[in-house]
């Protein structure tokens, strides 16, 4: 059976996709992106949880300082999430 209506719309019945706006592939493209910042800055806590029960203290501070800087977090912030508070970042 086709359907020869030529007012159907073309998502209608999944014979068609509509075609993404510049907008819908730039979002899933930062979707991404942001998701694997998120994935590595998940990583990079899990380490410096690891590394602070066989660390200098001096050590441990200067790697909570350059993954402060690194993901644009307070140093307070990585201390908390290195400490398991989940929602520790705005």
């Amino acid at each position: 059976m086709q359907n020869n209506n030529k007012f159907a719309l073309p998502w209608i019945g999944g014979k068609r996709k509509m075609s993404k706006s510049n907008y819908e592939k730039y979002a899933e493209i930062k979707q991404q992106e942001l998701l694997h910042k998120e994935r590595s800055l998940q990583q990079a806590i899990s380490c410096l949880r690891d590394r602070r029960k066989f660390a200098s203290l001096q050590c441990i501070d200067s790697a909570i300082d350059f993954v402060a800087d690194l993901y644009d977090l307070s140093i307070d912030e990585v201390k908390r999430a290195m400490d398991g508070e989940e929602y520790w970042c705005i």
